[in-house]
């Protein structure tokens, strides 16, 4: 009895560690991506829109690790899709897809520790992300998968995150709207938080964790 009390107070203690970083996804939770309009401009270049869900499934992982480059993406995409149309053309659509939650923004913005951004994103996406956002500004590291060619979650990743900014994986909360990328960071030992909206994230990050002023 008296093991299993040290154990409990043991796993407290580790779980209320004070945190130290946050973490944050950027897709669907910093920004979104209007899926409709990439659609609509595909049906009306007479293309088949039917075609891009499958696509992107199939091939937005590798090109979100940069081992397909924007060129090949985009004009695989167009001849799927039946598109008559230069791949430079599709890649500044896709751009204007991008919506940024600036409620969300001013979330961040209130958080006075360290504060990571960590997104498996394609280097489409990452040029437009940063001409809209003053990211560095906003966080204290920027992480793409783009950049780095892996897996945000791949733990030598992780581990090299905790080391830079000497900090402990019980001392880090990461959000994420994704149950799977959740369920990795826990396992790593991260403290987490499901994205739903950003009202509760705000009211999460108050009453849980004390981030907010």
């Amino acid at each position: 009895m008296i093991i299993l009390e040290r154990i409990i107070k043991l796993q407290l203690l580790l779980y209320f560690a004070k945190i130290k970083a946050v973490i944050f996804d950027f897709g669907d939770v910093i920004g979104h991506f209007d899926i409709e309009h990439f659609d609509k401009f595909v049906s009306l270049n007479r293309g088949c829109p039917s075609k891009v869900e499958s696509f992107f499934k199939e091939y937005k992982s590798e090109f979100d690790k940069n081992r397909i480059s924007e060129k090949e993406f985009w004009t695989k995409l167009s001849e799927v899709t039946e598109l008559n149309i230069g791949w430079r053309v599709l890649a500044r659509n896709n751009q204007k897809n991008l919506m940024i939650d600036y409620y969300m923004i001013e979330i961040i913005k209130e958080i006075k520790i360290t504060k990571i951004l960590l997104s498996n994103m394609d280097i489409t996406t990452v040029k437009q992300i940063k001409s809209e956002l003053e990211i560095d500004a906003l966080f204290d590291d920027v992480i793409f998968s783009c950049d780095i060619e892996k897996n945000k979650l791949d733990f030598e990743i992780l581990n090299k995150i905790c080391n830079k900014h000497k900090i402990n994986p019980e001392e880090v909360l990461f959000i994420d709207d994704y149950e799977g990328n959740i369920s990795k960071a826990k396992d790593y030992g991260f403290k987490t938080i499901l994205f739903k909206d950003s009202k509760e994230l705000k009211e999460r990050l108050n009453k849980e964790f004390g981030l907010l002023r």
